[in-house]
Protein backbone atom coordinates (compact mmCIF):
# COMPACT_ATOMS: atom_id res chain seq x y z
CA UNK A 1 0.00 0.00 0.00
CA UNK A 2 1.82 3.27 -1.03
CA UNK A 3 0.97 6.67 -0.77
CA UNK A 4 3.13 10.02 -1.47
CA UNK A 5 5.72 10.98 0.91
CA UNK A 6 5.13 14.14 2.97
CA UNK A 7 7.39 16.47 1.54
CA UNK A 8 9.54 18.55 3.54
CA UNK A 9 10.58 21.31 1.05
CA UNK A 10 12.07 24.00 3.06
CA UNK A 11 12.81 24.85 6.58
CA UNK A 12 12.02 28.57 6.57
CA UNK A 13 13.24 31.28 9.10
CA UNK A 14 12.13 31.36 12.61
CA UNK A 15 10.04 34.06 13.56
CA UNK A 16 12.25 35.46 16.48
CA UNK A 17 15.37 33.41 16.62
CA UNK A 18 16.08 34.11 13.10
CA UNK A 19 16.98 31.08 12.02
CA UNK A 20 17.91 30.05 8.45
CA UNK A 21 18.58 26.35 7.09
CA UNK A 22 19.28 24.90 3.71
CA UNK A 23 16.20 23.11 2.23
CA UNK A 24 15.89 20.03 4.07
CA UNK A 25 16.04 16.40 1.63
CA UNK A 26 12.59 14.56 1.24
CA UNK A 27 12.56 12.06 4.33
CA UNK A 28 10.67 8.87 1.88
CA UNK A 29 9.82 7.31 5.42
CA UNK A 30 6.59 5.60 4.45
CA UNK A 31 8.33 2.84 3.44
CA UNK A 32 10.56 1.63 6.47
CA UNK A 33 8.59 -0.28 8.09
CA UNK A 34 9.29 -0.92 12.30
CA UNK A 35 7.56 -0.90 15.68
CA UNK A 36 6.44 2.52 16.52
CA UNK A 37 9.09 3.63 18.74
CA UNK A 38 7.67 6.55 21.39
CA UNK A 39 6.48 9.32 19.94
CA UNK A 40 9.06 12.27 19.01
CA UNK A 41 6.58 14.77 18.89
CA UNK A 42 5.26 14.09 22.80
CA UNK A 43 3.78 17.42 24.02
CA UNK A 44 3.48 19.30 20.84
CA UNK A 45 -0.07 18.81 20.24
CA UNK A 46 -1.96 20.80 22.48
CA UNK A 47 -2.17 23.84 20.29
CA UNK A 48 -1.84 22.21 17.16
CA UNK A 49 -5.15 24.18 15.79
CA UNK A 50 -2.91 27.23 16.44
CA UNK A 51 0.45 26.44 15.60
CA UNK A 52 0.11 24.59 12.28
CA UNK A 53 -1.91 25.73 8.96
CA UNK A 54 -3.59 23.55 6.58
CA UNK A 55 -4.37 24.96 3.40
CA UNK A 56 -5.44 23.11 0.56
CA UNK A 57 -3.76 23.87 -3.09
CA UNK A 58 -5.86 21.72 -5.81
CA UNK A 59 -4.86 18.44 -4.80
CA UNK A 60 -2.22 18.74 -2.85
CA UNK A 61 -2.46 19.71 1.05
CA UNK A 62 0.19 22.23 2.50
CA UNK A 63 1.36 22.38 6.09
CA UNK A 64 2.28 25.59 7.62
CA UNK A 65 3.88 25.79 10.82
CA UNK A 66 3.14 29.73 12.39
CA UNK A 67 6.11 29.05 15.14
CA UNK A 68 8.46 27.85 12.82
CA UNK A 69 7.58 29.37 9.21
CA UNK A 70 8.30 25.45 8.16
CA UNK A 71 6.17 23.98 5.36
CA UNK A 72 5.06 20.35 4.38
CA UNK A 73 3.24 19.04 0.88
CA UNK A 74 1.35 16.67 2.48
CA UNK A 75 -2.58 14.79 1.05
CA UNK A 76 -5.71 13.79 2.64
CA UNK A 77 -3.76 11.15 5.33
CA UNK A 78 -1.45 13.97 6.65
CA UNK A 79 -4.53 16.02 7.44
CA UNK A 80 -6.66 13.31 8.64
CA UNK A 81 -3.71 12.95 10.79
CA UNK A 82 -3.81 16.36 11.74
CA UNK A 83 -7.47 16.64 12.54
CA UNK A 84 -7.06 13.19 14.87
CA UNK A 85 -3.79 14.36 16.93
CA UNK A 86 -5.46 17.70 17.63
CA UNK A 87 -8.28 15.91 18.98
CA UNK A 88 -5.79 14.05 20.88
CA UNK A 89 -7.46 10.44 19.56
CA UNK A 90 -5.39 8.86 16.38
CA UNK A 91 -7.28 5.17 17.02
CA UNK A 92 -10.22 5.70 14.91
CA UNK A 93 -7.50 6.72 12.06
CA UNK A 94 -5.68 3.42 12.74
CA UNK A 95 -8.87 1.59 12.50
CA UNK A 96 -9.51 3.41 9.14
CA UNK A 97 -6.43 2.58 7.74
CA UNK A 98 -6.95 -1.41 8.89
CA UNK A 99 -10.64 -1.26 7.62
CA UNK A 100 -10.66 1.06 4.33
CA UNK A 101 -6.95 0.28 3.14
CA UNK A 102 -6.20 -3.16 4.19
CA UNK A 103 -3.07 -2.19 6.37
CA UNK A 104 -2.61 -4.30 9.45
CA UNK A 105 -2.20 -2.85 12.69
CA UNK A 106 1.51 -2.60 12.54
CA UNK A 107 1.68 -1.01 9.00
CA UNK A 108 -0.61 1.34 10.36
CA UNK A 109 1.15 2.41 13.12
CA UNK A 110 4.19 2.72 11.29
CA UNK A 111 3.06 4.55 8.78
CA UNK A 112 1.77 7.33 11.11
CA UNK A 113 4.73 7.05 13.17
CA UNK A 114 6.66 8.00 9.73
CA UNK A 115 4.42 11.16 8.57
CA UNK A 116 4.79 12.60 12.41
CA UNK A 117 8.95 11.88 11.85
CA UNK A 118 8.56 13.89 8.74
CA UNK A 119 7.05 16.93 10.14
CA UNK A 120 9.58 16.36 13.09
CA UNK A 121 12.35 16.53 10.65
CA UNK A 122 10.96 19.75 8.99
CA UNK A 123 10.39 21.49 11.90
CA UNK A 124 6.63 21.57 11.36
CA UNK A 125 6.02 20.76 15.39
CA UNK A 126 8.70 22.69 16.81
CA UNK A 127 7.53 25.20 19.52
CA UNK A 128 7.69 28.81 19.40
CA UNK A 129 10.98 29.68 19.96
CA UNK A 130 11.95 32.19 23.04
CA UNK A 131 12.98 35.59 22.49
CA UNK A 132 16.68 36.13 22.75
CA UNK A 133 17.61 38.67 25.31
CA UNK A 134 19.00 42.20 23.81
CA UNK A 135 20.30 45.20 25.60
CA UNK A 136 19.61 47.42 22.87
CA UNK A 137 20.34 50.73 25.03
CA UNK A 138 24.21 49.20 26.02
CA UNK A 139 24.67 48.00 22.35
CA UNK A 140 24.14 51.44 21.05
CA UNK A 141 25.87 53.05 24.05
CA UNK A 142 28.67 55.62 22.61
CA UNK A 143 28.02 54.18 19.24
CA UNK A 144 27.84 56.66 16.09
CA UNK A 145 25.24 55.59 14.30
CA UNK A 146 23.28 57.18 10.96
CA UNK A 147 19.90 57.63 11.44
CA UNK A 148 17.34 58.02 8.54
CA UNK A 149 13.56 58.59 8.46
CA UNK A 150 11.12 57.51 5.88
CA UNK A 151 7.84 57.96 4.97
CA UNK A 152 4.83 57.57 2.71
CA UNK A 153 1.81 59.64 3.78
CA UNK A 154 0.86 59.37 7.66
CA UNK A 155 3.06 56.21 7.74
CA UNK A 156 6.94 56.78 8.54
CA UNK A 157 9.69 55.04 9.69
CA UNK A 158 13.43 56.05 11.58
CA UNK A 159 15.92 53.56 10.55
CA UNK A 160 18.84 53.73 13.23
CA UNK A 161 22.10 52.14 11.80
CA UNK A 162 25.47 51.32 12.98
CA UNK A 163 26.41 49.54 9.64
CA UNK A 164 27.50 52.48 6.92
CA UNK A 165 26.97 50.16 3.88
CA UNK A 166 23.63 49.32 5.08
CA UNK A 167 22.16 52.48 5.83
CA UNK A 168 23.89 53.82 2.46
CA UNK A 169 22.05 51.36 -0.12
CA UNK A 170 18.81 51.73 2.29
CA UNK A 171 19.01 55.66 2.28
CA UNK A 172 19.68 55.25 -2.23
CA UNK A 173 16.78 52.58 -2.42
CA UNK A 174 13.93 54.40 -0.54
CA UNK A 175 15.48 58.18 -1.67
CA UNK A 176 11.97 58.61 -3.14
CA UNK A 177 9.98 58.56 0.48
CA UNK A 178 12.85 59.98 2.91
CA UNK A 179 11.33 62.34 5.26
CA UNK A 180 12.11 64.93 7.83
CA UNK A 181 13.10 63.36 11.03
CA UNK A 182 9.85 62.99 13.38
CA UNK A 183 9.76 63.94 16.79
CA UNK A 184 7.75 60.67 16.79
CA UNK A 185 7.93 58.13 14.31
CA UNK A 186 5.30 55.56 14.70
CA UNK A 187 8.03 52.84 14.56
CA UNK A 188 11.89 52.46 14.74
CA UNK A 189 14.13 49.95 13.23
CA UNK A 190 17.41 49.64 14.92
CA UNK A 191 20.38 47.99 12.94
CA UNK A 192 22.60 46.95 15.16
CA UNK A 193 26.58 45.85 14.47
CA UNK A 194 28.68 43.42 17.04
CA UNK A 195 31.30 41.45 15.89
CA UNK A 196 30.48 41.19 12.19
CA UNK A 197 27.15 40.17 13.07
CA UNK A 198 23.81 42.13 12.57
CA UNK A 199 20.69 42.13 14.74
CA UNK A 200 17.25 43.72 13.66
CA UNK A 201 15.18 45.40 16.82
CA UNK A 202 12.06 46.86 15.75
CA UNK A 203 10.43 49.28 18.10
CA UNK A 204 12.33 48.06 20.95
CA UNK A 205 11.91 43.97 20.20
CA UNK A 206 14.42 41.90 18.73
CA UNK A 207 12.95 41.14 15.15
CA UNK A 208 16.11 38.97 13.62
CA UNK A 209 19.59 38.15 15.38
CA UNK A 210 22.83 37.74 14.20
CA UNK A 211 22.88 37.54 10.34
CA UNK A 212 25.01 39.07 7.89
CA UNK A 213 24.98 42.18 6.23
CA UNK A 214 23.20 40.93 2.98
CA UNK A 215 20.66 39.06 5.09
CA UNK A 216 20.26 42.28 7.20
CA UNK A 217 19.45 44.82 4.41
CA UNK A 218 16.88 42.16 3.03
CA UNK A 219 15.11 41.75 6.28
CA UNK A 220 15.06 45.88 6.60
CA UNK A 221 14.33 46.74 3.39
CA UNK A 222 10.68 43.53 3.77
CA UNK A 223 10.40 45.83 7.28
CA UNK A 224 10.29 48.94 5.80
CA UNK A 225 7.96 48.32 3.41
CA UNK A 226 5.42 46.98 5.22
CA UNK A 227 5.29 49.63 7.68
CA UNK A 228 5.07 52.08 4.41
CA UNK A 229 2.18 50.53 3.13
CA UNK A 230 0.05 49.55 6.12
CA UNK A 231 0.85 46.55 7.77
CA UNK A 232 -2.80 45.80 8.14
CA UNK A 233 -2.73 45.23 4.85
CA UNK A 234 0.42 43.18 4.09
CA UNK A 235 -0.54 39.27 3.22
CA UNK A 236 3.33 38.69 2.58
CA UNK A 237 6.34 40.71 1.08
CA UNK A 238 7.79 39.10 -1.76
CA UNK A 239 11.06 38.81 -3.49
CA UNK A 240 10.47 39.94 -7.11
CA UNK A 241 10.33 42.71 -9.59
CA UNK A 242 6.61 43.87 -10.74
CA UNK A 243 6.23 45.62 -13.88
CA UNK A 244 2.82 46.98 -15.31
CA UNK A 245 0.90 46.84 -19.00
CA UNK A 246 -2.99 47.92 -19.31
CA UNK A 247 -3.66 47.66 -15.79
CA UNK A 248 -2.25 44.44 -15.00
CA UNK A 249 0.56 43.31 -12.98
CA UNK A 250 3.30 40.80 -13.77
CA UNK A 251 5.58 39.30 -11.11
CA UNK A 252 9.01 38.18 -12.00
CA UNK A 253 10.00 36.05 -9.41
CA UNK A 254 12.58 33.35 -8.24
CA UNK A 255 16.27 33.10 -6.67
CA UNK A 256 18.88 36.05 -7.37
CA UNK A 257 20.81 36.65 -10.07
CA UNK A 258 17.92 35.43 -12.83
CA UNK A 259 17.65 38.56 -14.63
CA UNK A 260 14.83 40.03 -12.76
CA UNK A 261 15.81 43.32 -12.29
CA UNK A 262 17.62 43.66 -16.01
CA UNK A 263 13.95 42.36 -17.54
CA UNK A 264 12.08 44.70 -15.52
CA UNK A 265 13.90 47.56 -16.75
CA UNK A 266 14.08 46.44 -20.18
CA UNK A 267 10.35 45.96 -19.94
CA UNK A 268 10.18 49.77 -18.50
CA UNK A 269 12.23 50.66 -21.15
CA UNK A 270 10.15 49.20 -23.61
CA UNK A 271 6.83 50.88 -22.29
CA UNK A 272 5.34 48.76 -19.55
CA UNK A 273 5.33 50.57 -16.27
CA UNK A 274 7.43 50.18 -13.80
CA UNK A 275 6.49 49.02 -9.87
CA UNK A 276 9.46 47.31 -8.49
CA UNK A 277 12.69 45.39 -9.00
CA UNK A 278 13.18 43.33 -5.71
CA UNK A 279 10.82 43.37 -3.10
CA UNK A 280 7.06 44.31 -2.84
CA UNK A 281 4.31 43.76 -0.60
CA UNK A 282 1.22 41.55 -1.89
CA UNK A 283 -2.26 42.40 -0.37
CA UNK A 284 -4.00 39.87 2.23
CA UNK A 285 -6.25 38.76 -0.58
CA UNK A 286 -3.14 37.22 -2.29
CA UNK A 287 -4.79 38.65 -5.94
CA UNK A 288 -3.49 42.63 -5.64
CA UNK A 289 0.25 44.20 -5.03
CA UNK A 290 0.21 47.40 -3.43
CA UNK A 291 2.93 49.48 -5.46
CA UNK A 292 5.83 51.09 -3.56
CA UNK A 293 8.37 52.15 -5.93
CA UNK A 294 11.70 52.26 -5.06
CA UNK A 295 15.05 52.89 -6.74
CA UNK A 296 16.01 49.43 -9.09
CA UNK A 297 19.52 48.48 -7.83
CA UNK A 298 21.54 47.04 -11.18
CA UNK A 299 24.40 44.78 -10.80
CA UNK A 300 27.57 45.97 -12.25
CA UNK A 301 27.39 44.01 -16.35
CA UNK A 302 23.71 42.73 -15.01
CA UNK A 303 22.27 44.77 -18.09
CA UNK A 304 24.76 43.83 -20.46
CA UNK A 305 25.00 47.20 -22.29
CA UNK A 306 21.17 46.67 -23.71
CA UNK A 307 20.30 49.88 -20.76
CA UNK A 308 21.58 52.99 -19.59
CA UNK A 309 24.06 51.76 -16.27
CA UNK A 310 23.76 53.62 -12.74
CA UNK A 311 23.72 51.46 -10.00
CA UNK A 312 20.65 52.92 -8.51
CA UNK A 313 17.69 54.19 -10.82
CA UNK A 314 14.30 54.81 -11.37
CA UNK A 315 12.52 54.57 -14.52
CA UNK A 316 10.62 57.62 -15.72
CA UNK A 317 7.27 55.51 -15.42
CA UNK A 318 6.38 54.64 -12.51
CA UNK A 319 3.34 53.75 -10.99
CA UNK A 320 1.94 56.00 -8.27
CA UNK A 321 2.90 54.47 -4.68
CA UNK A 322 0.18 52.92 -2.69
CA UNK A 323 -1.42 52.05 -5.96
CA UNK A 324 -3.54 48.70 -5.35
CA UNK A 325 -2.15 46.77 -8.82
CA UNK A 326 -4.16 43.11 -9.71
CA UNK A 327 -1.78 40.53 -10.64
CA UNK A 328 -2.49 39.00 -13.92
CA UNK A 329 0.73 36.51 -14.40
CA UNK A 330 3.41 35.08 -12.28
CA UNK A 331 6.96 34.65 -14.19
CA UNK A 332 10.05 32.56 -13.40
CA UNK A 333 12.36 34.29 -15.54
CA UNK A 334 15.92 32.31 -15.94
CA UNK A 335 18.33 34.18 -18.46
CA UNK A 336 21.85 32.09 -19.85
CA UNK A 337 22.79 33.52 -22.85
CA UNK A 338 22.43 32.08 -25.92
CA UNK A 339 19.86 29.64 -25.24
CA UNK A 340 16.67 28.95 -26.86
CA UNK A 341 13.33 30.84 -26.10
CA UNK A 342 10.95 28.38 -23.95
CA UNK A 343 7.90 28.85 -21.67
CA UNK A 344 6.16 26.12 -19.41
CA UNK A 345 3.34 26.24 -17.10
CA UNK A 346 4.54 25.59 -13.36
CA UNK A 347 1.68 24.37 -10.85
CA UNK A 348 0.13 26.14 -7.66
CA UNK A 349 2.71 24.02 -5.43
CA UNK A 350 6.22 24.11 -7.64
CA UNK A 351 5.19 28.03 -7.36
CA UNK A 352 4.86 28.48 -4.12
CA UNK A 353 8.06 26.69 -3.40
CA UNK A 354 9.71 28.45 -5.88
CA UNK A 355 8.25 31.73 -4.21
CA UNK A 356 9.17 30.58 -0.54
CA UNK A 357 12.93 29.06 -1.24
CA UNK A 358 13.80 32.19 -3.10
CA UNK A 359 12.94 35.22 -0.30
CA UNK A 360 9.23 35.24 -0.40
CA UNK A 361 8.20 35.84 3.45
CA UNK A 362 4.33 35.75 4.67
CA UNK A 363 3.56 38.34 6.72
CA UNK A 364 4.63 38.93 10.17
CA UNK A 365 1.74 40.07 11.80
CA UNK A 366 -0.35 37.44 11.17
CA UNK A 367 2.12 34.60 9.93
CA UNK A 368 -0.14 33.37 7.55
CA UNK A 369 0.35 31.79 4.45
CA UNK A 370 -3.11 31.97 2.77
CA UNK A 371 -2.33 34.90 0.84
CA UNK A 372 0.33 33.35 -1.18
CA UNK A 373 -1.57 29.73 -1.49
CA UNK A 374 -4.78 31.87 -2.94
CA UNK A 375 -2.02 33.94 -5.44
CA UNK A 376 -0.41 30.74 -6.44
CA UNK A 377 -4.10 29.12 -7.02
CA UNK A 378 -5.44 31.89 -8.74
CA UNK A 379 -3.02 33.46 -10.89
CA UNK A 380 -1.24 31.55 -13.68
CA UNK A 381 2.37 30.73 -13.16
CA UNK A 382 4.82 30.29 -16.00
CA UNK A 383 8.86 29.42 -16.31
CA UNK A 384 10.28 31.45 -19.24
CA UNK A 385 13.74 30.40 -20.30
CA UNK A 386 15.21 32.92 -22.47
CA UNK A 387 19.05 33.44 -24.53
CA UNK A 388 19.04 37.41 -24.70
CA UNK A 389 17.03 40.33 -23.25
CA UNK A 390 15.36 41.62 -25.98
CA UNK A 391 13.93 37.53 -26.17
CA UNK A 392 12.55 37.92 -22.43
CA UNK A 393 10.76 41.24 -23.28
CA UNK A 394 8.61 39.85 -26.20
CA UNK A 395 8.06 36.95 -24.55
CA UNK A 396 6.75 38.85 -21.30
CA UNK A 397 4.73 40.69 -24.02
CA UNK A 398 3.27 37.45 -25.27
CA UNK A 399 2.21 36.34 -22.19
CA UNK A 400 0.33 39.55 -21.54
CA UNK A 401 -1.65 39.38 -24.69
CA UNK A 402 -2.67 35.68 -24.54
CA UNK A 403 -3.82 32.82 -21.89
CA UNK A 404 -1.18 30.47 -21.39
CA UNK A 405 -2.28 27.19 -23.28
Amino acid sequence: MGRAADLPFQKMSGWQAGLRSAPLETWDGHRNKRTPEPDVCDGSWHDIRQAIEPLLLHERMVLHSRHSGAVVFSDSLGFALLESLAAGDTDALRQSLSTRQGFSAEDADALLYDIRKTWHVAGLLAPAPPAFDLNTTRLHAGRRGITLDFAHGRLNVRVRCDCEDIAMRTARTFGAYVAHPSEEALHTIDVVQEDGRVTIVRDGRPAWHSTDGDSARFILFQEIIGILVGEENVGAVIHGALVVRDGKGMILAGPSGRGKTTLALALANAGWTYASDDLFALHQDGLHAIALPMRAHVKPRATRGLLPMREYRMPRRSVEPGSMLRIDCLVFPSYSEGQASDRRAIDPAEALQILLQSGTEPSRRNRSLRPLADLVKDVRAVGLSYGSTSAGVSACAALARTELS
